[in-house]
């Protein structure tokens, strides 16, 4: 597989997807409303719930350096995470006492990433490992 199909259908191309889609969301949000501000609320959720964990599909498209393409995995994840979530909270406006709380959701949502990428790459980590030992 040529180098560029790699990058294409790659962790960085899904981050990249996942924080354009976060930022068209977040300008439906001008001026901020308390639904829009709600909606990207608990749309913070799907990042470390359901983005994260997606990532790990891009193991399904063929090619050399499965070891490479873990840490390639690893290293877009987290900073597509973070700047996922933090497009995502700095379109919440509440203009009240109620802005201080993004910063408790920012770091849930991240620290919830985290942990799901860590799991997520133990588990494809021995898989490779188990793969890679060949026949028994």
């Amino acid at each position: 597989m040529n180098r560029l199909l790699s990058y294409a259908l790659g962790p960085e191309a899904y981050w990249l997807f996942v924080c354009l889609a976060a930022k068209v969301l977040a300008l439906r949000n001008k001026p901020p409303t308390e639904a829009g501000n709600e909606f990207l609320g608990q749309l913070g959720w799907t990042v470390p719930l359901v983005f994260v964990p997606l990532v790990f599909l891009c193991f399904l498209v063929p090619g050399p350096g499965r070891w490479w393409l873990l840490l390639r995995v690893d290293l877009a994840s987290l900073v597509g995470m973070v700047a996922a979530v933090t497009i995502l909270l700095e379109a919440v406006k509440y203009n009240d006492s109620r802005d201080s709380g993004t910063g408790s959701g920012y770091i849930a949502f991240i620290s919830l990433g985290f942990v799901g990428l860590a799991a997520g790459t133990v588990v494809a980590a021995l898989t490779l490992w188990w793969k890679s030992r060949g026949p028994h």
